[in-house]
């Protein structure tokens, strides 16, 4: 979720909470690993629960929403050669199945 997100859910229970708030909350709540970063190219930040399991996302074009991807490709082979892979994030993009023409 995007702070946008994150306010627009929490207004129903905290009808007084500012932007400013969430965003000084969602620091916080990363800060303490309780919270990781989704970065999607040319947005703002969203956020999801770390459940510190390796996994990638998928982001709707349509409604500007990212959603969690089970599994993961084999990445093997695509380093440099004398290059030492630690990490890698991979982002599937289109429309989602809410978004879809039915």
């Amino acid at each position: 979720m995007n702070p946008l997100e994150i306010l627009s859910l929490a207004q129903y229970s905290f009808s007084g909470l500012s932007l400013a708030t969430v965003y000084r909350a969602v620091k916080e709540l990363v800060e303490e690993k309780w919270l990781i970063t989704v970065e999607v190219p040319g947005l703002s930040l969203y956020y999801e629960i770390n459940r510190h399991k390796h996994h990638h996302h998928f982001y709707c074009y349509a409604c500007s929403k990212v959603f969690e991807v089970d599994g993961c490709v084999s990445v093997e082979g695509l380093t440099p050669k004398d290059f030492l892979l630690e990490s890698h994030e991979i982002l599937l993009s289109g429309k989602c199945s809410g978004c879809m023409p039915r």
